[in-house]
């Protein structure tokens, strides 16, 4: 049955309709569109004028720095529209006095969360989609080969898929939804920001504490806490030297996870995070039912 709530989901037919139907949908796609192309026409414009006025024009240094401010701010867009995607999902069906409908409909749990997930992250792949032409851009400058573009969407599409996790557990949590909206966006505000300041304290604190005999280790693992956010992902990838075989700021140097890359490593976390708050949605959601599995 679980097979057949995630392949023939009716609650994902239902997203799709609900949530394209409406005019903010369309708005709110042009508003990302103008945001981040109107962000990189400001950049590209800024760096243009620099080099005129002090340094001789180089196109390679502006398809990157275009690389990577465009990846920050369409993560900044998500990171804003994705917790309202989904920490009114279940409690939304609460206010409406119509979630016992659904829990009494032929549809396991995991389906019933499942199709809500669903129904928010095609909101979020269409917004990629949209902005990819954006990013295409880059290609004409240089300094940025396809499979960093790819690369870098595939990581905001993770983050964006454990904001939705996360603020789908919190929606199953609370019973009403701006407790549960306001927790999920303090939630994602440290995924993305705090886990930064978090690894600058820890390398701060280990150094002191060290007195730098250990400066190698606590600074690996303070960029392995700052890799949750996938800021520290994007600028290893952008710091790709694709001439050579080598990076600089690429490869995780010591530790359990030497040998793997920096976004490897966040995609990994990211993974992880969302198969917790997906499976601790499932149990607060129905925990008379048994395991989801059978429901």
């Amino acid at each position: 049955m679980i097979a057949r709530d995630l392949t023939r989901n009716p609650i994902v037919e239902k997203e799709y309709r609900t949530r394209m139907r409406t005019w903010r949908s369309s708005c709110a796609l042009m508003a990302c569109v103008l945001i981040v192309g109107g962000i990189g026409w400001l950049i590209f414009a800024l760096i243009s004028g620099i080099a005129a006025r002090y340094t001789q024009s180089n196109a390679v240094n502006y398809g990157l720095v275009l690389f990577i401010v465009l990846l920050f701010f369409q993560e900044a867009v998500l990171t804003f529209i994705t917790p309202a995607l989904t920490a009114g999902a279940i409690t939304g069906e609460r206010e409406r006095q119509t979630l016992d409908l659904l829990l009494c409909a032929p549809i396991s749990a995991v389906g019933l969360l499942w199709g809500k997930l669903v129904g928010s992250m095609a909101y979020v792949v269409l917004v990629l989609l949209v902005l990819a032409p954006v990013f295409s851009l880059t290609l004409l400058f240089g300094g940025v080969a396809l499979h960093q573009i790819v690369i870098g969407l595939g990581l905001t599409f993770a983050s964006a898929l454990t904001i939705a996790s996360v603020g789908l557990f919190f929606s199953t949590v609370f019973r009403r939804t701006i407790p549960a909206m306001v927790v999920a966006y303090i939630a994602t505000f440290v995924l993305v920001v705090g886990v930064l300041i978090g690894g600058w304290v820890y390398q701060w604190a280990r150094t002191v504490a060290a007195s730098g005999s250990s400066a190698s280790n606590s600074y690996t693992s303070a960029i392995l806490i700052a890799d949750v956010s996938p800021a520290v992902a994007f600028i290893a990838l952008s710091t790709e030297d694709s001439g050579s075989s080598s990076f600089q700021f690429q490869i995780v140097p010591d530790g359990p996870f030497k040998g793997w890359t920096y976004w490897e490593f966040n995609l990994a976390v990211n993974g992880l995070l969302c198969l917790c708050a997906f499976g601790g949605s499932t149990l607060l959601l129905a925990p008379g039912r048994g395991a989801p599995w059978r429901s």
